[in-house]
This record gives C-alpha cells, sequence and structure tokens, in this order.
C-alpha cells in the first residue's frame, strides 16, 4: 500500500507521472502513523495560510468582477476567503483525528460551508454566484485530475474522453451527491462517500446506455479507482506562468473517522 502523501506538481504531458505522484491511496491500519504525520502539516498555520492564500490567488480573484463587487469589497472577500480556508486547512487535522463533531465538521466540510462561513460579506445573490463559481473550481481541479487518471498517456482525443468525463462530473458534483463535499449535509464522510458511490453507479449506468462494453473499458477502470478512496484535498491552482499545480490526499474509505 502506498504511504500518504501530498502531491503538489506542475501538470506535464507525462500524465503517469503525475498520476503516481498525486494519487495517495492509504491502508487504515499499517499506515495510520503516517497518516497522522502528513495531516499534522495543517497544524502549522504558517503552512496553512500560504496554502490558503495560493488557493484564493489562483482560484478567487476573478470572482469580485464577476460578483460586481468593489475594489474595497472584492479586497474585503478575498481576505474573508483566506481566512476561511486557512481555518478549513487547520480543521482538517482535527477532522481526520476524529476530534470534530458533525456540526463542526459540516460548518467547514458540508455543501453550504464556503457560503455560510462568507454570509456576513456577500448578498444572497453573490452567495449564490459564490456558490457556481465554487462548484466549477471543484469541478475543473477534479478534470484535472481525472482526465489523467483516464487516460494516463494523454492520446485518446478529447472529443472520446470529455463527454465521459463530463458526466462523472455532473454525478459527483450533483445536489444528490453534496456538491462533492468531503462531508454530507449531517456532517459524516462515511454518508458522503456511500453517496459518492451512488453518483459513480449513475454514471456509469448513464454512459451504458450510450457506449459499447469495449469504448467503456478506460471509464471503468477509472471508477474502480475512485471506489474504495476519499480525496480529502483535491486541488488545482494555476500560477503566474500559467502551469496547473496539483495538490491531492486521498485516503482509503476504511480510514474515514466519521
Amino acid at each position: 500500500t502506498a504511504e500518504l502523501e501530498i502531491a503538489e506538481e506542475r501538470a506535464d504531458p507525462d500524465f503517469q507521472e503525475l498520476l503516481e505522484k498525486v494519487r495517495a491511496e492509504v491502508d487504515s491500519e499499517s499506515n495510520t502513523n503516517n497518516r497522522q504525520e502528513a495531516f499534522s502539516m495543517f497544524s502549522n498555520p504558517e503552512v496553512t495560510r500560504k496554502l490558503a492564500e495560493e488557493l484564493t490567488a489562483s482560484n478567487y480573484i476573478d470572482f469580485a468582477s464577476v460578483a460586481n463587487l468593489t475594489a474595497s469589497e472584492g479586497e474585503v472577500l478575498l481576505e474573508s476567503i483566506v481566512s476561511f480556508y486557512d481555518e478549513r486547512y487547520q480543521m482538517l487535522n482535527l477532522l481526520m483525528q476524529g476530534n470534530l463533531t458533525n456540526d463542526q465538521a459540516a460548518a467547514y466540510f458540508g455543501p453550504d460551508a464556503m457560503t455560510s462561513n462568507l454570509a456576513f460579506v456577500l448578498t444572497t445573490d453573490q452567495q449564490q454566484s459564490l456558490r457556481a463559481y465554487n462548484l466549477q473550481s471543484s469541478r475543473n481541479a477534479a478534470l484535472t485530475v481525472y482526465s489523467s487518471m483516464l487516460d494516463p498517456s494523454g492520446a485518446l482525443p478529447k472529443r472520446d474522453t470529455e463527454p465521459m468525463l463530463n458526466v462523472l462530473l455532473d454525478e459527483l458534483y450533483s445536489a444528490e451527491n453534496n456538491f462533492g463535499s468531503l462531508v454530507s449535509t449531517d456532517g459524516s464522510m462515511k454518508s458522503a462517500y456511500e453517496r459518492k458511490l451512488q453518483a459513480l453507479d449513475r454514471a456509469q449506468a448513464r454512459l451504458r446506455s450510450e457506449y459499447s462494453e469495449s469504448e467503456l473499458m478506460q471509464f471503468d477502470r477509472l471508477v474502480e479507482s475512485l471506489k474504495g478512496t476519499v480525496d480529502v484535498v483535491l486541488e488545482a491552482n494555476e500560477d503566474a506562468s500559467g502551469s496547473v499545480n496539483v495538490r491531492n490526499m486521498r485516503i482509503s474509505s476504511d480510514s474515514l473517522p466519521n
């Protein structure tokens, strides 16, 4: 079993190398110490602040103009987003240790966590815009990782892979699947995982009506690789040069704390 690791690598045409570094699957017992050590990094406020600033700069700068915010309003919002992610990263260590109540978990990792925490700086319409913007950002990160898993060599044309990936992402980020949140509305990671399995089944069922068994062979392999694991962190940030940095922490579903 591979040790839990953090992958923060530049996207590269050699998708297999990216895939090997990004995927971190953990055995619930033999790698407990490794898992705890990896998540303990989120106890360092300097680390969590840096991660929050990078994520916000990459993914949310444009939201201020989308939401028609003034310059000062945009600054307040972006600082609030940094603070939210800073706290969320720190809470992640507690979540994985099983030291959060379900209500606390839902407040930071549930489907409405971000908009609820930022309600004090946003109107109702702006909250809805942020929810849609954040959902698209999450889908984009998943697309970066899952496309390399579906086609590690990058040899298949996008016209063959994109329809399948769109169906997969539609289901994984649907309301029925809590918009892809780490915990369900009840604050449980286990409940969220059960919803994820149902979403994967729906995606396969939809595609079976459109593709042959041979055409779905690689997609089915992707789905099987997503079963039994949970992406605790799945982020893709674009830097100033346009390169994409992927950060992914994945654990076994047997390791879920609540």
